[in-house]
């Protein structure tokens, strides 16, 4: 009898692990990469890189490291602390903080390699970003570091995330701080284990249990609840048609706080297009954003460069041959331009002078 028990458990124990190398065969055999989550959700609600952190990432051909710096940054070796140096902030989505690109070919470090340390320009793109969580990210940057600029890296999707993610409520003209998402005591738990991180790095049939873990375990989602027992506070329904101003004039109202919060600081804030137009179907209150963008950022008073147009003038009306197709982030030529028409626009003769 227990010779019988042992074989069934040694059977079993070897069923179990060639099964696993197997999966983990058969995924690499269909090119899944292997992926390390280095996104976070604050307590408050809203999405951030994982200070001092290496997460294995990937290019479209090889796998990289990207280094998340103390303060949630992502690091490149071309920012250098200089007392003298004027310090830039970048915030932005996927796009700001490089996915799927190496350190030398990210939007960040083109602009740090011509400006020979005068000006420094700091990687705070945090990937899945909205507008909402960007000015929560300034404020938690600038609480360590003295910026003396911050760019807005403006993205198709920015506004529709900003309503999605709900961390703040437009209500009779005035801002309220809100929330949808609250980390649960797993994501605690799990998310901050090391054991987690390097399963996650090591295996590719873990990464999927890791991703139903971020859409089912991690989170309570307070728009599960809508109609029974909400904590925060919520827009009317009807506010969030692409069809209502509600969204325009939150993002108005987001923008003003931002910048209010910035000149109290003695900041200066500037806000620039990654050059992808909106799609009006996928993202709807964003796109309605982008039509007026123009007039709507002349109102607040905030210096903008659109660049769609310089985009789609280099890319010959084909912006394919500018994303790491068929992703539509942007391949390094991209990132090149972009960095290049800021530099030009902005800061050309404040690198002169040096």
């Amino acid at each position: 009898m227990i010779k019988s028990r042992l074989f069934n458990g040694i059977l079993f124990s070897f069923v179990v692990i060639f099964s696993i190398v197997l999966g983990e065969y058969a995924l690499k055999l269909k090119g899944v990469k292997r992926f390390q989550t280095w996104l976070e959700m604050n307590e408050k609600g809203f999405v951030e890189n994982r200070s001092n952190f290496k997460a294995l990432g990937f290019t479209t051909d090889s796998t990289i490291i990207y280094s998340i710096d103390k303060y949630g940054l992502r690091e490149t070796e071309s920012v250098i602390t200089h007392d003298s140096s004027t310090k830039i902030l970048v915030l932005g989505d996927s796009f700001a903080f490089g996915l799927y690109l190496k350190d030398e070919d990210t939007i960040l470090h083109q602009l740090n390699k011509e400006t020979n340390s005068s000006i420094l320009f700091y990687n705070g793109g945090v990937g899945g970003s909205g507008s909402a969580d960007q000015l929560w990210n300034f404020r938690k940057y600038s609480s360590e570091i003295k910026f003396d600029e911050v760019i807005i890296l403006m993205n198709y999707d920015d506004v529709d995330r900003t309503i999605n993610q709900n961390l703040f409520v437009l209500e009779n003209g005035k801002l309220i701080e809100s929330q949808r998402y609250k980390p649960t005591f797993w994501y605690y738990f799990i998310h901050h284990s090391q054991w987690h991180s390097f399963l996650e790095k090591n295996s590719r049939l873990y990464f999927y249990r890791s991703k139903l873990f971020w859409k089912y375990l991690f989170f309570y989602d307070d728009y599960k609840f809508y109609s029974e027992k909400t904590k925060y506070l919520w827009p009317k329904v009807e506010s969030l048609y692409a069809s209502n101003e509600y969204s325009t004039k939150m993002w108005v109202k987001l923008l003003e706080l931002f910048k209010n919060e910035c000149e109290s600081s003695q900041i200066k804030l500037k806000l620039v297009t990654t050059g992808t137009p909106a799609d009006s179907l996928r993202n709807p209150h964003t796109y309605k954003i982008y039509n007026q963008l123009d007039s709507l950022v002349h109102e607040i008073g905030i210096p903008l460069i659109d660049l769609r147009t310089v985009l789609l003038e280099k890319s010959e009306g084909d912006l394919r041959k500018l994303q790491l197709y068929p992703d539509d982030h942007p391949n390094p030529k991209a990132a090149k331009i972009i960095a290049q028409e800021i530099l030009k626009v902005w800061y050309r003769d404040k690198i002169n002078e040096k």
